[in-house]
């Protein structure tokens, strides 16, 4: 046939070529020896343009429907799952919060106790710093327990120390009295003068109180027979009190009696001014002018000779050219005119403290007067 001019035919040089290696071939499909091994050799054509039968789609759909239920089934069992970790989500959820809350109160407690801490480190700091500071200045058992208490009271340590400190030196003869001067320091020129202006006050304050006892003291030896207590600075008193009838008709009584003598010793001095003899140089010429007193009733007694010494005295002051041999000058007359004791009445003033106050140069009258005014005790 035509044909066989294209079949390829082997050479004799090809006897030289080397077999192929049987991995190579192993693709390429053999030659079936048999009928079933060609069979067995066509390979399987695929299904899918090939119609189904009855069976093969009874069979799909009861897989399919296996397989619908079997993902029905673990559908429900997620869900189950996801219900319960939903559950359990909800319960981490509350705790979660539950625990946030109390973490909140933790640090809020935190808080306060970190500022009772500081506190107590600031009280701790204080009680370092008093504790120091006793040391340094030497413990002591009145100033330590007084500053402790003060200090426990919320005193200041500083303070509480210093109020310590000058309550223990205000003890006279304690140790703690001897470091006052040295905290002090010296004294400067103002506190010595205020010092001394004080001293020089006292001593004049007790110079006129000792010239006011002196004056009601004369004033008492003079009129010692009445047994009166020392008069008022006017002769009503301002107070007011309410006295019964018996009492108020004696005070009516007393104060008649005593403007009746006022009366009287005002004529009784006129007389005697007008009956006074002025006295001379010589001592046998020399007389006294008595003076009259209410009780009296006009008649006049013998009037008194003169003392020794001042009769003395006046004799050798006339005979002698030497004017300024006695510096005291000859009597006065409250001295020459000394009355009797019987004749003198308690409820007239006396005119000898007036007299004498007249001829004394260093107390003035006003002076004495307003002294009893301000410090003579009242009698009502």
């Amino acid at each position: 046939m035509r044909f066989f001019r294209f079949l390829h035919r082997r050479t004799k040089s090809d006897s030289a070529i080397s077999n192929p290696a049987p991995a190579a071939w192993d693709h390429i499909l053999k030659r079936p020896q048999s009928l079933d091994a060609a069979q067995t050799a066509i390979p399987i054509c695929p299904q899918t343009f090939l119609f189904p039968t009855p069976a093969d789609a009874s069979n799909a759909i009861f897989e399919l429907e296996t397989t619908n239920s079997r993902l029905r089934r673990d559908i429900s069992a997620w869900a189950l799952e996801c219900e319960e970790l939903r559950t359990r989500l909800d319960a981490i959820q509350t705790d979660l919060f539950a625990q946030l809350h109390k973490n909140s109160m933790l640090q809020r407690q935190v808080q306060a106790d970190r500022l009772e801490t500081d506190g107590l480190h600031g009280m701790l700091a204080k009680y370092e710093r008093f504790l120091s500071l006793m040391i340094n200045v030497g413990l002591h058992r009145r100033v330590l327990g007084d500053a402790h208490a003060a200090l426990r009271a919320g005193v200041d340590p500083d303070v509480a120390l210093v109020d310590a400190i000058k309550e223990a030196a205000a003890i006279p003869g304690s140790a703690w009295s001897t470091i006052i001067p040295s905290i002090i320091g010296p004294r400067t020129t103002d506190e010595y003068r205020a010092s001394l202006n004080m001293t020089l006050r006292t001593r004049k304050e007790l110079r006129e109180s000792k010239k006011i006892t002196k004056f009601w003291r004369r004033v008492a030896v003079e009129h010692a027979p009445s047994g009166t207590v020392t008069p008022s600075v006017s002769s009503i008193s301002s107070i007011h009190e309410p006295l019964p009838p018996e009492r108020q008709q004696a005070v009516e009584e007393l104060i008649a009696a005593r403007r009746r003598a006022s009366h009287a010793s005002q004529e009784v001095t006129n007389e005697s001014s007008e009956h006074s003899i002025p006295t001379s140089c010589s001592s046998s010429n020399s007389s006294v002018s008595a003076d009259i007193t209410p009780s009296t009733s006009g008649s006049q007694p013998a009037p008194l000779s003169p003392l020794a010494s001042e009769s003395f005295k006046t004799e050798v002051a006339g005979r002698s050219s030497y004017t300024r041999l006695f510096k005291r000058g000859p009597a006065p007359v409250f001295k020459q005119n000394r009355l009797v004791l019987g004749q003198l009445d308690t409820n007239v003033p006396s005119k000898l403290s007036h007299n004498r106050g007249q001829q004394r140069n260093k107390r003035p009258v006003q002076r004495e007067i307003d002294l009893r005014n301000e410090n003579a005790p009242q009698v009502y």
